[in-house]
């Protein structure tokens, strides 16, 4: 079982957060986006048309991966490692929750590390978004 962490670059956070301020989205959904990335600012992306808001997004997204740089490089090591010292650990868990061996299974799992607050899964791809919050360095 092998898990790779990732930075997402900025297309990626802009097609992940738009995905969750979709008008038909509930408070539920939205204003988790709206508590951590104060940048955007509720009225005017809800007043932009779809391309017009990937622009908005862009800008906001652009500057945030670049003012967190080293932040996210640091935190992108410190989860990979951490991920590697606690392998056997988690395996072995896994191996008895489910009674399957995954020492061979999941060898090409990727976390991307995202600013969007919602963590979308897409298993099938062996793919899972990571939220980054900026306020604290986990390990």
């Amino acid at each position: 079982m092998k898990l790779v962490f990732t930075l997402a670059d900025v297309d990626y956070n802009v097609q992940s957060i738009l995905q969750f301020l979709d008008n038909s989205q509930t408070a539920y959904w939205t204003e988790p986006i709206f508590a951590f990335i104060p940048q955007i600012d509720r009225s005017k992306i809800y007043q932009l048309e779809k391309q017009d808001q990937k622009l908005y997004l862009r800008t906001i997204f652009t500057q945030l991966v670049e003012e967190n740089k080293n932040t996210l490089k640091a935190k992108r090591i410190a989860y990979q490692n951490h991920w590697e010292i606690c392998l056997p650990q988690i395996t072995k868990a896994l191996n008895s929750a489910f009674k399957i061996n995954l020492e061979e299974e999941f060898n090409d799992m990727n976390a991307k590390i995202t600013f969007n607050p919602i963590c979308p899964r897409s298993l099938s791809e062996h793919s899972f978004d990571l939220f980054d919050n900026k306020l604290y360095m986990c390990f």
